[in-house]
């Protein structure tokens, strides 16, 4: 255990704090449209909250090609290895903006069966397609920006992402503020928009003109190295599978509550205040993630296995302190928050406060299973774990237990949503058991020349 070592406390809240942080801020936006588009209906704010179920998946498949992404680097990073580093990053980039533009292209052409998937109410589906018809050109840029911002990660370099999500934060309130009274959802899609161009301009200008690691130059994006591909598909395909998987499934949480006999506009609202709010918080775990891959993967790559095996100890105790520390703070700031939606009815804000509560309870479990698959599990080169444990778990047991609850028992939607949320408890079982056998700890580098 090393709760004492000052060292190794120093590098985990070194990196934990600027990676939290820059979540935190990044996820503000969303927090900031959510409000400001409360205040001016509840039909727009719907409307918005389908559209970010597509956007939520796109983020959760360019999580996972970040996730392969830093696994592989903090590795070579371990071994100074800087040519590999500026290679796999270019190969990350081409994959994830090509996942990106796919997404643009299938909103492009068909916008309102998209999301008519997650609600029938007519109302809130013309205000997604006007929100979608702008938000869709910002999908390419947001895959790039996060895609190189988790290549810094990877290498150490955590300041650059925080610095280029308060620009957009900044940016993103001051035009929220000044086209949504004018424009409505069309307002909020333009200033998101206007952000993360910002957010792509700072974190590309910087990885092209002065830093040193990963040195993005014309070069070194084309062309794209064999071995290198098949190594970053080898290891990110499991990382991309589950973290789209996972998107899916949060998806069908908006797609159950829209078409159960309760899912109104209301339904769907209070669930975008809930998961909004309950996202900022669970930044504190994926931080944790983020953190536990870069270290357990650099000390893989070193060839340090005692170091592993103390790091993999220690931070489980960390995770589960984490868990009850961000459940409480949730508790404390569900109704603080839920207030600033002033126009919201009150039947709407009791229902997200019932979400909140269920999300109080299975938050703890997601603080301690998350870090441990893809941090632990996951950084020290066992990417199929996860992937296989989700199969299980989310397809297996939890989807066909929430559309029972949902349309045969008929069951609340608090209920059914706690159901949605019951794999975040089961994957602790898996997840104790598998990283304590430490069978997981695999080198993936190739050796150099």
């Amino acid at each position: 255990m090393l709760l004492k070592d000052k060292g190794f406390l120093s590098s985990f809240f070194s990196l934990y704090w600027s990676i939290v942080l820059q979540n935190v801020v990044v996820l503000s936006v969303n927090l900031v449209d959510n409000i400001m588009l409360g205040a001016y209906s509840e039909s727009a704010l719907s409307g918005a909250a389908a559209v970010n179920q597509l956007q939520f998946f796109l983020q959760m498949v360019i999580n996972g090609f970040g996730g392969g992404l830093v696994v592989l680097l903090s590795q070579y990073w371990a071994q100074g290895r800087s040519q590999p580093i500026r290679r796999l990053t270019a190969i990350g980039l081409w994959g994830g903006i090509g996942v990106s533009l796919a997404l643009l292209a299938a909103c492009w052409a068909l916008p309102r069966q998209l999301l008519g998937l997650f609600t029938t109410q007519e109302d809130i589906i013309g205000e997604g397609v006007k929100y979608l018809n702008i938000i869709k050109w910002t999908f390419p840029i947001f895959a790039a920006a996060t895609i190189l911002q988790q290549a810094f990660q990877g290498v150490g370099t955590v300041r650059l992402a925080l610095a280029a999500a308060l620009v957009a934060l900044a940016l993103n309130v001051a035009l929220n503020a000044l086209l949504i009274p004018r424009w409505g959802v069309e307002g909020a899609a333009a200033a998101t928009l206007t952000a993360r161009i910002a957010s792509l301009a700072c974190t590309w200008l910087y990885a092209a003109k002065w830093d040193q690691k990963i040195c993005l130059r014309r070069e070194c994006l084309l062309p794209l190295d064999r071995e290198l591909a098949w190594d970053f598909l080898r290891t990110a395909a499991p990382a991309i599978i589950i973290n789209g998987l996972w998107g899916i499934s949060t998806g069908l949480q908006t797609v159950i509550l829209g078409h159960m006999e309760a899912g109104t506009a209301g339904t769907i609202a209070a669930n975008s205040m809930a998961t909004t709010l309950y996202s900022i918080l669970k930044t504190a775990s994926v931080g944790a993630a983020s953190v536990a891959a870069i270290l357990v993967g650099g000390a893989v790559g070193s060839g340090d296995m005692d170091r592993v095996k103390a790091y993999a100890k220690t931070l489980q105790v960390m995770f589960l302190a984490i868990g009850v520390v961000s459940s409480g703070a949730l508790f404390a700031l569900r109704w603080p928050i839920l207030s600033l939606y002033r126009d919201m009815r009150p039947q709407t804000k009791e229902l997200a406060n019932q979400f909140l509560l269920v999300l109080c309870l299975t938050g703890i479990g997601t603080a301690y299973q998350m870090p441990v698959i893809t941090g632990i599990i996951r950084g020290g080169g066992d990417a199929k774990f996860g992937m296989i444990n989700d199969l299980i778990t989310i397809w297996g047991l939890v989807i066909p237990l929430s559309l029972l609850a949902a349309f045969v028992l008929k069951w609340s939607p608090a209920a059914v949503v706690l159901c949605l949320n019951a794999d975040q408890l089961i994957k602790c079982i898996a997840g104790a058991v598998r990283v304590n056998r430490y069978r997981w700890i695999r080198r993936l580098t190739r050796p150099e020349g």
